[in-house]
């Protein structure tokens, strides 16, 4: 499964002085033919409608605008704005009208996705992003007992009658003007949508408005002559989305959702979802269980000074992909994998650069993935309730007289296929820690040293230090490293991977 959200498209394609034409609409869809893509999923509303719409605001309202906020603008000119201007008004083209019929003539799904409480910009006086709605209305928002501090503090309060009527009209609004598979309920945007404290008894909000959707659904069912599945985005942990307020076990219950993506929200993807605990309690109920993947990928929260965001590439798609399908998903979820790369990522090995995007889209949805070149990353969660953040696993300290102990995702990994363990110590100076102080082992055997390693993408700036791991043909699919050093001095475990493969690779299939 695939989204692309409701910005790309226009801020990708947009040229001065040139129309986004049909034509523009259809090569965008066409190169997603012959992929292991199963399931297109369009973002058609984030805080504004992509489309005209009856209920919301939407960009086209925005290029009119001149006010906003109390102070002047102007959004004539931007990509945003101009494109479904374009499209729409000019040359009376409902795009993504004819993207779902294109995608469904190629045998590809397609879903349409409602982000339920985006809050970008939040923090901003005006915005292109920012309806009017949004600044007229504070008395609605989530932290309203004291002035916003956090980024989520602006968004939405769902158990406000203005706001739930406005989001479920919406929601009938797509039901009924796009004829798509499924319409996914995008929570990760924002996951916190009741006041603090509120948690618990504002579960009974959300999963009304579940409810509502899948009557909505059904309806639309009816008008469009084939059954409309509802998928949700959610936190990685399902223990931690209920505590949130999200009672996805409920849901399952009632029969209210088809598919469930467990995912991190943005500024990584997380590399250790429970999904094999996710697909334990869902045994029960007939809903496929998607991994989501993010496209950003880092070992630890707080960049240091002068890092930047850095892409997935190949190999750590791969390498998630083998992972979250040994643990029993049914499909892996890309959110922000999207074409052009190059406008984002200036990495050569960004995996949306033009010469990858391809090449990820007919691997990792093959039952031979886990065959193929793939690097497994440590990472942490980036989000949780917020009375209980999670608990970043890097940077750890690495003491004499003891041994931090970090586990790594890894797979099936084949019995022919070669395994290395790259690990980054640093020491107080900043400096890489040598690699003859370290003493490491890996599911209790010692793994041999063959070398440093500057690392690509750069998630640290010091060299890291390779290991190989013996395969016998039977390492489980957890990996646990132990890491110890013979100085005196504490050192920081702030790198570790595992680099599977390549072994011989057999011809794409589909999950």
């Amino acid at each position: 499964m695939l989204n692309e959200d409701d910005t790309h498209f226009a801020f990708s394609r947009h040229r001065d002085g040139e129309a986004v034409s049909l034509d523009d609409v259809h090569t965008f869809v066409d190169q997603y033919a012959g992929t292991q893509v199963t399931e297109f999923v369009m973002c058609v509303g984030g805080r504004l409608a992509d489309f005209p719409s009856r209920i919301r605001e939407s960009f086209l309202d925005k290029r009119e605008q001149r006010v906003e906020n109390g102070r002047p603008v102007d959004y004539h000119d931007r990509a945003l704005t101009a494109v479904p201007y374009s499209l729409f008004v000019e040359q009376g083209i409902d795009w993504y009208a004819v993207a779902f019929d294109r995608f469904r003539s190629h045998g590809i799904s397609p879903w349409a996705s409602v982000r339920m409480n985006d809050c970008h910009d939040n923090d901003q006086p005006t915005s292109v992003l920012h309806p009017d709605f949004f600044h007229d209305h504070p008395e609605l928002r989530r932290v309203r007992h004291r002035e916003p501090t956090d980024y989520f503090d602006r968004c939405y309060d769902y158990e406000q009658p203005e706001v739930y009527d406005l989001m479920i009209s919406f929601v009938e609004e797509v039901a009924l003007r796009y004829d798509v598979d499924g319409l996914e309920l995008d929570w990760m945007r924002e996951n916190y949508c009741l006041r603090i404290g509120r948690e618990q008894p504002g579960a009974v909000t959300i999963t009304r408005f579940l409810r509502d959707t899948r009557a909505i659904l059904d309806r639309a069912a009816e008008q469009w002559g084939h059954p409309v599945k509802l998928g949700v985005r959610v936190m990685a942990d399902p223990i931690q989305s209920a505590a949130n307020g999200f009672d996805v076990l409920t849901w399952a219950r009632e029969r209210l959702v088809d598919v469930i993506v467990p995912t991190a929200r943005w500024r990584t993807t997380d590399n250790d979802m429970p999904i094999a605990f996710w697909k334990q309690i869902l045994a029960d109920y007939p809903i496929i269980l998607a991994a989501g993947l993010e496209i950003l990928l880092s070992p630890w929260r707080s960049p240091f000074p002068g890092s930047t965001l850095h892409a997935q590439t190949v190999e750590t798609t791969q390498g998630a992909a083998a992972h979250y399908v040994a643990q029993g998903a049914d499909r892996i979820y890309l959110f922000n994998y999207m074409d052009r790369g190059e406008l984002y990522f200036t990495e050569p090995s960004n995996v949306c650069r033009s010469d990858h995007y391809h090449q990820v889209l007919t691997t990792i949805g093959s039952d031979d993935v886990a065959a193929r070149s793939r690097r497994h990353i440590v990472t942490f969660r980036d989000l949780g309730p917020e009375f209980a953040p999670p608990r970043d696993r890097l940077p750890a300290p690495v003491i004499n007289g003891a041994f931090q102990q970090v586990r790594v995702g890894v797979g099936v990994i084949p019995s022919e296929a070669p395994v290395r363990l790259i690990i980054g110590v640093r020491a107080e100076a900043g400096e890489a820690a040598p690699a003859d102080d370290l003493v490491v082992y890996v599911n209790s055997t010692s793994v041999r040293l063959v070398g440093v390693e500057t690392l690509d993408p750069p998630y640290v700036s010091f060299p890291c230090a390779l290991y190989d791991i013996d395969n016998d043909g039977t390492l489980p699919s957890f990996l646990v490293a132990e890491v110890s050093t013979t100085a005196t001095d504490p050192l920081a475990l702030e790198y570790v991977e595992v680099r599977v493969g390549p072994c011989a690779q057999a011809g794409p299939s589909r999950i």
